[in-house]
């Protein structure tokens, strides 16, 4: 069973964002299975397969 929140690495990566374009590397890093988790998401749930 996921924990219902997200890891600190995780929370580290997004919190360190200063741009869009760092936003953009990291929803294409979660899309991709790197990353857990994003903020306003269910923590350690991806996307759904079809995405």
């Amino acid at each position: 069973m996921p924990l219902p929140w997200m890891s600190r690495a995780d929370r580290r990566r997004w919190k360190s964002a200063r741009t869009v374009l760092d936003l953009g590397w990291l929803m294409a890093r979660w899309l991709e299975g790197e990353i857990a988790s994003r903020p306003g998401y269910q923590p350690r749930f991806g996307p759904d397969k079809e995405s």
